[in-house]
């Protein structure tokens, strides 16, 4: 006998076991390759029962016709609704309003969203808010109230003082028309907080440098801002000064003088001294 016919006789023949089921199904069943990590009918069996098994889990079932709020409610939370509407984590951007993110997450929260949607509702609300405002362009009148603000709060009692100071530069020295320049913003030149300070310190220059008698335009009244009393008042409440010496041959003019910067300041009555 020779060695080959040993080798042959020696080998183990490959039992075919394992594939022995694939042969009672269909040749496109039998070659379907989902079906190729399954190596026996035990293997099929456990697929098969673990298939089942996940038949009707995390299932949500609509409520009918004649539903109620609570059946409703039941199925938003099992579809992700927080338990309360502040539960909601969003992002809102910068300089959102506290009063309109309450409401918003409240309403969310009614009308049975889940994190997500809520999210994306905020997001689509924000970005049409924002093609609005940019459709209507800037609120003109808000800023030049907020810009008077400003002055108001910076000039004090020499708020119309000082307007009329800048004023009088523009016409003395421009053209008027430079004020209507529009800007970036919306707005014009003449509307803009610090080109109106500009034109005041200008005509104050003028007026304090040059002398007013030379400063063509506007006379103005020689108010004062709340710095410039406030300069003044310690200079008139120095120790030891006319003020606090009622023999002193000025006190009486000092006494009137820190009445008039009490009320440039304050806008009340002064001290008497």
């Amino acid at each position: 006998m020779s060695e080959e016919q040993v080798s042959a006789e020696e080998a183990p023949v490959a039992s075919t076991e394992d594939d022995s089921w694939r042969a009672q199904l269909s040749d496109e069943l039998r070659e379907h390759t989902t079906l190729e990590p399954i190596q026996s009918v035990e293997n099929l069996a456990k697929a098969y029962v673990n298939a089942s098994s996940m038949i009707g889990r995390d299932k949500v079932a609509l409520p009918g016709q004649y539903a109620s709020d609570d059946d409703w409610s039941q199925v938003y939370d099992k579809l992700g609704r927080p338990e309360t509407g502040d539960q909601y984590e969003l992002e809102a951007g910068e300089g959102a309003d506290e009063n309109l993110m309450g409401w918003f997450k409240n309403t969310a929260h009614d009308i049975g969203l889940n994190n997500a949607q809520a999210q994306k509702l905020m997001a689509a609300y924000n970005e049409m808010a924002g093609q609005q405002v940019e459709a209507e362009g800037p609120n003109l009148e808000l800023m030049r109230d907020e810009v008077s603000a400003e002055l108001r709060k910076e000039y004090g009692n020499a708020f119309d003082d000082r307007l009329g100071v800048a004023n009088s530069v523009i016409t003395e020295f421009g053209d008027g028309e430079i004020t209507e320049i529009q800007l970036a913003d919306g707005r014009s030149l003449g509307d803009h907080p610090e080109f109106i300070k500009a034109m005041v310190n200008v005509g104050q220059f003028i007026r304090d440098k040059v002398s007013e008698d030379e400063f063509l335009g506007e006379r103005t009244n020689n108010s004062m801002t709340p710095d410039e009393a406030q300069s003044q008042l310690r200079d008139i409440e120095a120790p030891n000064g006319p003020l606090w010496d009622r023999t002193h041959p000025q006190h009486d003019y000092f006494v009137e003088e820190r009445g008039r910067l009490y009320e440039q300041i304050y806008g009340g009555d002064a001290v008497a001294g």
